[in-house]
């Protein structure tokens, strides 16, 4: 089996997690890997298995990011609330008349970006290739759960939501939300092959880069996703889902973050960010309960380490910030010990058996870096 192991500092080798994704490879959970991780300004790649067949997994392969993609609308959208264009109390329809419909008028960007709005719809599960203003006018229309009591309660949603944030950058700023991410995030940040909307001819220069995606529900009888990582995909702006790129770019998305620098928000505008914005509420999507900041999922092991579905391992701090895509990608920071991770599988596994995997791909990434344990674990591991 292929493997390629980029070592450009002194970090410990990934013995564990390389045993742990080598081990799925041959269980079909999925055909190859991309492993980023930056520790302290130190970086590591590592890469096994094929991205397609017969193509050996390399760094520079893109891979969807699904929703690990939506902090870049989130960060795009604070970068206006950073300039005085816009308010996180503001209601939407103040900048979106028409979405007050059906018992909407009083969803703010707040609700918007900590799921507590409660508007999911059929957008949330249509995975057609949509019509950006067909999709907008659907979410427009959807009306306000039953009882639903805004701030109080949540619900994640997957395209929905981030439609009504793109759509307010575009009128705000009179430019594809597509070409604001790449242009002011994208960019700066120097994240060269990250897309939410690829153009026909870039996706055709990349060949055989392109990596694809296999529904490993049955890992016995792999079913290739084209209608997610085929052409017709990345040509298609999704604000929530339809980001795109190699691991490592997504790992340099949190390593300057992490950096607090000013490259992309201000420190005050990014602390906001990560701040627990919603803490304790149950997700009526997740069937669990998860800790919110703005667009950013964060650590939330203390509502159980176990079971906590798209965290960040048994070992991340409280401090740890960052977003899933669904079933086969993670990126996130944890500033307590500087790091940036950023893993992706071309192998989508059921939603359950995905979760427990990379639990332990994540805590054996933290062992395997020699980092401590977060507060939480240490106290659990001591009783």
């Amino acid at each position: 089996m292929h493997q390629l192991h980029v070592n450009r500092a002194p970090l410990p080798d990934l013995e564990r997690i390389g045993g742990l994704l080598q081990s799925a490879i041959d269980a079909g959970a999925f055909t190859g890997v991309q492993l980023a991780v930056e520790l302290r300004g130190e970086s590591l790649e590592l890469c096994l298995g094929e991205a397609s067949a017969g193509e050996p997994m390399s760094p520079g392969h893109l891979l969807p990011w699904l929703s690990a993609g939506k902090p870049l609308t989130a960060i795009a959208w604070a970068q206006l609330w950073q300039a005085g264009r816009i308010g996180l109390d503001d209601p939407i329809v103040e900048h979106i008349p028409e979405f007050g419909q059906r018992g909407k008028a009083a969803i703010t960007y707040r609700h918007l970006l900590t799921h507590t709005g409660g508007f999911r719809s059929m957008v949330d599960v249509d995975s057609r290739q949509p019509d950006w203003a067909a999709e907008v006018d659907r979410v427009c229309r959807a009306r306000l759960e039953r009882d639903w009591i805004l701030g109080r309660r949540a619900g994640y949603q997957a395209r929905g939501s981030w439609y009504i944030l793109g759509e307010t950058l575009q009128r705000l700023t009179g430019r594809p939300l597509a070409d604001i991410v790449r242009v002011d995030i994208c960019e700066p940040a120097g994240l060269e092959d990250v897309w939410l909307e690829m153009p026909a001819q870039r996706f055709s220069d990349y060949g055989s880069r392109i990596g694809e995606l296999f529904d490993t529900t049955d890992p016995s009888n792999p079913i290739s996703e084209e209608d997610i990582w085929g052409p017709d995909a990345a040509g298609t702006c999704v604000p929530g889902t339809s980001a795109r790129g190699p691991m490592r770019d997504l790992c340099r998305l949190y390593a300057t973050l992490l950096r607090r620098d000013g490259t992309l928000l201000g420190p005050p505008t990014l602390e906001a960010m990560v701040a627990r914005q919603r803490s304790g509420l149950f997700d009526e999507t997740f069937r669990h309960s998860l800790d919110w900041g703005l667009g950013f999922v964060l650590d939330s092991n203390h509502h159980g380490a176990d079971t906590v579905p798209y965290g960040y391992g048994r070992h991340a701090s409280s401090r740890a910030f960052g977003h899933a895509g669904a079933r086969c990608v993670s990126g996130f920071a944890d500033p307590e010990s500087e790091l940036a991770v950023a893993l992706g599988v071309n192998g989508r596994l059921a939603q359950t058996a995905h979760v427990d995997q990379f639990r332990e791909l994540l805590t054996a990434i933290y062992e395997d870096l020699e980092i401590p344990g977060s507060d939480l674990m240490t106290t659990m591991e001591s009783t």
